[in-house]
């Protein structure tokens, strides 16, 4: 079973290191982390 997805929300440019940042760190909570810059599936 797949984890939760979360959002990341915010500005994209000014913050893309702290957004890369919140991905990796979501990711290896075993989350589903989907951001507006980058193409994501939803598996339910």
């Amino acid at each position: 079973m797949a984890g939760a997805t979360i959002f990341i929300s915010s500005t994209c440019y000014d913050l893309s290191q702290v957004r890369q940042d919140l991905r990796d760190f979501i990711s290896g909570l075993g989350y589903n982390p989907m951001m507006s810059e980058q193409k994501s599936e939803i598996i339910d």
